[in-house]
């Protein structure tokens, strides 16, 4: 199982799919510098774009559909109060448009819903002009698509019944004694767990598996003696298995 692997100098902040596409915009922050980086990444071909141009460290992406990224502002640097609207063509690099005073709601089919002077409007994601918004089924449909592609992963903690028996297929199988979550996903006849394990250098490591048919599949490391207990969040989208490892590098498996 071929695994891609890439590595960023700053540190992963978040991870959000394309909504049409193979594909991930992904951002990165570093706190140090007060400098923000978006990446956006095709999946298939492992090509990459960058932004970094008119990019502010008070801007946070929200979401992401046929390639535009789309980003908030906020209003204040000291509140965590979102204003204005800024949208990015990835591949181009550069800024489409922007609506200072605005705020972004959520994406639909063609374009994004925002709200300014307490109204809600629906803007064209090409060039942020009113436009005609999707019909209620349209937009159910866009929802319904959207969700078909994405499988996260479920956070399953040691109070939840069926803790005790993953935690013991765990231990059965590597020999490790999970902490007091693991997180799990059952997706065709795979089977997918991340988990933290005491490291006996101190510390905690993480470990993430695929078994198919109760057989391993993949099994590796995503961090290494970490300070403090966290997980490594992973999800599949468009067939592809993605997660993060050390927080500065993303991977991906294609599960065709």
């Amino acid at each position: 199982m071929k695994v891609e692997k890439v590595n960023f100098k700053e540190q992963l902040a978040q991870v959000i799919c394309d909504d049409s596409e193979d594909a991930l915009a992904i951002e990165l922050r570093d706190k140090e510098n007060k400098t923000l980086k978006l990446i956006y990444l095709d999946l298939k071909s492992g090509e990459i774009w960058t932004i970094e141009e008119e990019l502010s460290w008070w801007y946070q992406l929200q979401a992401c559909s046929q390639g535009k990224l789309i980003l908030n502002g906020f209003e204040d640097p000291g509140l965590p109060m979102t204003k204005g609207i800024y949208i990015f063509d990835a591949k181009a690099g550069q800024k489409l448009w922007e609506q200072p005073l605005s705020h972004f709601l959520y994406q639909s089919s063609g374009g994004v819903w925002v709200e300014q002077d307490e109204k809600k409007h629906f803007l064209n994601l090409v060039d942020g002009n009113s436009a005609m918004p999707p019909s209620e089924n349209v937009h159910k449909s866009y929802e319904q698509n959207f969700q078909s592609d994405y499988h996260a992963c479920e956070v399953i903690y040691r109070l939840d019944d069926r803790f005790p028996f993953l935690h013991s297929k765990i231990e059965k199988l590597w020999g490790h004694k999970t902490a007091d979550y693991l997180d799990h996903l059952i997706i065709g006849d795979k089977e997918i767990l991340s988990y933290p394990h005491k490291n006996p250098n101190g510390g905690w490591d993480q470990e993430i598996a695929i078994l198919e048919k109760e057989k391993i599949q993949m099994a590796r490391k995503t961090a290494s003696q970490l300070k403090g207990i966290s997980w490594s969040t992973f999800f599949i989208w468009r067939k592809f298995f993605i997660w993060q490892e050390d927080y500065k590098s993303l991977c991906f498996l294609d599960l065709g």
